[in-house]
């Protein structure tokens, strides 16, 4: 049933819901094997009220009423140019023991068998009054009961990961090799196939055609390995889906958005975008991504290296070197080398983070529309956005900054009287300076051209 939260001023209210489910039996050591719902179609006879029978769809019970706080974590990596695994905590209140797997009077029991376990599927959804938007999808890793105050109080704490969590727990054998010169679209089917992922997919087709495959290994590891080979991003959303960006995608997926998302800190009353106010920013000029020196190859192939002599009297010699590209020609590695070259060379003062507070934000004298917060509560990750910084201590700085970026990772935190979400993002210069197709990039800074 969920717990409404706030209204605003329309009356429209906000409902949260976590959801996990324990339709599966669980067995624990030291007991016979607990029957599985995929085994035991039924404990009764078919038409009886107690029978146990499904699919592998999840059957989600609504925990909501006795979550004290929920938090969410989806973020993208600028080290290591990828997207983290996504992860979740939710507190639950337990002073009646529902939540503890032993207790055979817990409403969660499945037949004489315990339904909380690990490894069970878990969201967390919040419908704004309009529809529902999900904050996070994955599954239970850990149920850790507390017991504080000298056993005065008892919770549960359950840690979450989401989908991509387990799908890099899936290591394949190896099968004969096939799919030479296929495009990123159909690799990434067959590899979401090999592991049994039954989600949504949303995925461009590429641009370069890839070498054959075994399948053998990692399942996540040969994602990732397909979306560098098209110098593109692979993630899973906090929906489940699965996403992937080939080099034109993101461009195309962001154009003429920015400026319909805004965050400030002084919003205009005439403009018809999405505006947002934000409690907290983080800037950050840093040389950690600086590189002037890229040699990359593709299994089996030569070595193209470029570099940018100016950068390199600047910073100092800044190398990157791989040679497991699934590109099939010399000519595709070198636009991937060119292109990172040109876009991290020199770096660039950037917009981190900025932390919105939506229970204030929806109170505001000129409020985003709760239809406005459906874009941004949950899969906006990709998203283009233009962040305003229009207060700022110090009568010699300018009276306003501008930065355009992308919107790389969404972490919400709330409690019982809270909510804050903070967004994490990569610049976006690089799409609004480019005006040809060809004009490749990574996520991040630096100057935009091919010189």
């Amino acid at each position: 049933m969920g717990v409404t939260g706030w209204a605003n001023a329309s009356g429209s209210k906000v409902t949260l819901y976590v959801e996990i489910d324990f339709s599966e039996a669980i067995g624990e050591v030291g007991t016979s094997n607990a029957p599985t719902l995929r085994t035991l179609w039924d404990s009764a006879t078919w038409d009886d009220s107690a029978a146990i029978w499904s699919s592998n769809t999840p059957v989600y019970t609504d925990v909501t009423q006795w979550v004290r706080n929920v938090s969410t974590n989806q973020a993208f990596s600028r080290d290591t140019n990828k997207y983290n695994t996504s992860s979740a905590t939710i507190s639950l209140s337990n002073n009646d023991g529902r939540f503890s797997p032993l207790n055979t009077s817990s409403p969660y029991r499945v037949g004489a068998y315990s339904g909380i376990g690990p490894l069970r599927p878990a969201r967390v959804r919040v419908n704004t009054g309009f529809q529902d938007v999900t904050l996070f999808t994955g599954y239970v890793q850990e149920w850790n009961e507390q017991y504080p105050d000298v056993g005065i109080d008892a919770t549960v704490d359950v840690s979450l990961v989401g989908v991509e969590g387990r799908m890099g727990d899936y290591n394949r054998f190896a099968q004969t090799a096939t799919g030479p010169g296929e495009n990123a679209l159909s690799r990434i089917q067959r590899i979401l196939s090999s592991v049994g992922f039954t989600g949504e997919q949303y995925l461009s087709t590429g641009t370069n055609p890839l070498q054959a495959t075994t399948l053998a290994g990692n399942a996540m590891n040969e994602l990732q390995l397909v979306a560098d080979s098209q110098g593109g991003a692979i993630w899973f959303g906090p929906d489940g889906a699965c996403y992937f960006d080939s080099i034109n995608a993101v461009r195309n997926r962001a154009a003429n958005t920015f400026d319909n998302i805004v965050f400030t800190t002084t919003k205009d009353s005439t403009s018809s975008a999405a505006q947002f106010g934000y409690s907290d920013i983080a800037y950050s000029y840093d040389g950690s991504l600086t590189k002037n020196i890229y040699s990359y190859a593709a299994v089996g192939g030569a070595t193209q290296t470029v570099t940018d002599e100016v950068s390199r009297s600047l910073y100092g010699d800044r190398a990157e070197a791989r040679s497991d590209l699934l590109c099939t020609s010399d000519a595709d590695v070198a636009t991937l080398a060119a292109s990172d070259l040109a876009l991290s060379k020199v770096p660039e003062m950037r917009v981190e983070s900025v932390t919105v507070l939506p229970r204030a934000e929806s109170d505001a004298a000129i409020a985003a529309p709760l239809t406005q917060w459906d874009r941004l509560f949950g899969n906006s990750l990709r998203s283009g956005c233009k962040i305003v910084m229009d207060k700022r201590i110090g009568t010699s700085l300018p009276t306003t900054l501008e930065r355009y970026c992308l919107i790389q990772g969404i972490n919400h935190n709330i409690t019982i009287d809270n909510w804050s979400t903070s967004y994490e993002f990569t610049s976006a210069t690089v799409l609004r300076a480019m005006t040809q197709p060809w004009d490749f990039f990574l996520w991040d800074s630096g100057v935009w051209s091919w010189s």
